[in-house]
């Protein structure tokens, strides 16, 4: 009793069948495409790292800004509340949205689940990705005109294109389906097969079905039966089982006359990823903010420069931040850096990376950013272990170790603080978690201040390094990676771990600065002139830049 056709009770998670005679054929001339202000809407709480997880990343990024969106453990908390996907919340979300994505764990035959019947049950076209191929779905009685399969396209950036760039009068004909057949609920199909079972046990011993044994049930589950976990992009033609992409076939030529794009790797780019460079600087600061996008500009090693002198509207009136805004040390001592970083982040797209630094530090040697890029191939978040190793115990107030509910001798958090000066987040959902943590922690303005310690400080503590004291353990809830000790792990923090982020922490190389050998330094330099020697700053030829953008998008 399987989902795979060979089995000798085959049990799909779903099915799709013909009406009875007895019931009306509905016809409908509604408009679905109505009301639909998004394109592709997703719910996953498992499999983060799966490459269905990395396609989706390529397919938002090829889509219009915020049209995309994933809800649960895999992306942005939920907006309604419980599992109950027929409550008023929950159809309420699903109406605004065109295509779910019914992307599989696997590409196995007959495997398709509850997230197929879950689009079409609920009227949102289903974008599959999964079973062998498109056939599989039609095997399980799933018109050819009711769904898209990622293998009928050359490209994401086809599938991208064809799907925003869809009429309302093509939209709909994804519905004609539902005059004439009907989706039976897994429930049904459960009592269809266990009725199966039951009718086969009442026969004689000699009628009923030859029994057979496997040596290896493995073997007979898997051998043939799964493909790589990836679309399998069809380079020639559209399929002719697709009756609405048939009809529209000159429009999608054009769409998909593009490059195929059939990556070896299981990492998905839809172009390639880009680096932005985020840093702040007003006051006697700003000068030092704008020399800095000048050096940026001329390394040419940036795609985007986002370089703030005042911070913007939607922060300033903001809630969360105006008892920061009205303390003068670190224009609100430094809580911007998380809630600059995640308005940039509502700009990029998945796979992007974002480099910040502060307005005081100096560019170096442009070609000495492959090193970093290629770690962000395999790590989320890049932060650097600060020179002379400062204890956080001596640079972190006691209230902070009591919010994050450790001890200041409890590793990792007793090794050596991180900077909060430079460091690199590539774009994911769990690095997008880690800034909405940050900004959670910085809200409060007490422990990002220099209000004394409720908590009992350590006898060695100094002063609080208000955003890096925060930062610092923050990284450090994740179980990061030292560079100087590979072989040590700790276990996720409680509340503040992420299970799927990936940080490394390097050894700070921008202290004492050494822009000749280094990409950056922490030169503490607040004028319009470089502190050190001009010559240090160098630029990214062709071959550097191309480098670069291979290490960056995981393609070298």
């Amino acid at each position: 009793m399987h989902y795979t056709s060979h089995s000798d009770f085959f049990w799909p998670f779903v099915k799709v069948h013909s009406k009875n005679a007895t019931k009306e054929a509905s016809t409908t001339s509604d408009n679905f495409a109505e009301g639909r202000e998004h394109l592709l809407l997703w719910f996953v709480s498992s499999g983060c790292s799966l490459p269905r997880q990395r396609f989706f990343h390529a397919l938002q990024a090829a889509l219009p800004p915020d049209s995309a969106h994933v809800y649960g453990a895999c992306g942005k908390p939920s907006p309604c509340p419980g599992r109950d996907v027929k409550d008023s919340c929950h159809q309420a979300l699903f109406s605004k949205y065109k295509f779910y994505a019914a992307f599989e764990n696997s590409r196995c035959e007959g495997y398709i689940t509850e997230k197929f019947y879950r689009g079409l049950d609920e009227g949102i076209v289903p974008v599959a990705l999964g079973g062998k191929s498109r056939e599989d779905y039609e095997a399980l009685g799933a018109p050819p005109g009711s769904f898209l399969h990622v293998d009928d396209f050359r490209s994401v950036e086809a599938l991208a294109e064809y799907m925003a760039g869809m009429s309302d009068a093509t939209y709909n004909k994804f519905f004609v389906w539902r005059s004439t057949h009907e989706v039976q609920p897994p429930l049904v199909t459960t009592e269809h097969v266990l009725c199966d079972v039951c009718s086969e046990l009442h026969k004689n011993a000699a009628d009923q079905k030859p029994s057979a044994s496997f040596g290896d049930l493995t073997k007979w589950f898997y051998d043939g039966n799964c493909v790589q976990s990836a679309p399998n992009w069809n380079a020639e033609s559209i399929p002719s089982s697709n009756s609405v992409l048939q009809q529209n076939a000159s429009a999608l030529e054009t769409s998909t006359a593009l490059v195929n794009h059939r990556p070896e790797s299981k990492t998905f780019v839809a172009e390639r990823s880009k680096l932005h460079l985020l840093s702040f600087g007003a006051g006697h600061f700003k000068a030092a903010a704008e020399r800095l996008a000048d050096e940026a500009r001329s390394t040419a090693v940036f795609d985007k420069i986002h370089i703030y002198d005042e911070l913007p509207r939607s922060i300033i009136t903001d809630p969360r931040w105006k008892t920061h805004l009205a303390a003068q040390r670190g224009y609100g001592y430094w809580f911007w850096k998380a809630a600059l970083a995640s308005t940039v982040f509502e700009t990029m797209a998945y796979g992007d990376a974002l480099v910040y630094m502060d307005a005081g530090c100096e560019l170096g040697n442009a070609s000495a950013w492959g090193n970093l890029l290629e770690h962000l191939c395999t790590h989320d978040l890049i932060a650097f272990s600060i020179h002379g190793n400062l204890s956080e115990r001596k640079w972190t107030k006691g209230d902070i170790f009591a919010r994050f509910g450790i001890e200041h001798c409890m590793a990792p958090y007793d090794l050596g603080q991180l900077a909060g000066t430079y460091w690199l987040l590539k774009k994911t959902p769990d690095s997008e978690q880690f800034l909405l943590f940050w900004q959670k922690l910085v809200a409060d303005f007490h422990l990002v201040s220099d209000e004394p310690s409720v908590v009992p400080n350590d006898v060695t503590f100094s002063d609080n390094r208000h955003d890096q004291s925060l930062f610092s353990l923050l990284v450090k809830a994740s179980s990061p990676l030292f560079e100087a000790s590979p072989k040590q792990s700790w276990d996720l923090h409680k509340e503040f771990g992420i299970r799927n982020l990936q940080p490394l922490i390097l050894d700070d190389f921008g202290y004492p600065p050494n822009t000749k050998k280094y990409a950056f330094a922490a030169a503490r330099n607040p004028s319009a002139v470089r502190s050190g020697d001009s010559s240090t700053l160098k630029t990214c030829d062709e071959s550097c830049l191309e480098a670069h953008r291979q290490l960056l998008s995981c393609s070298a």
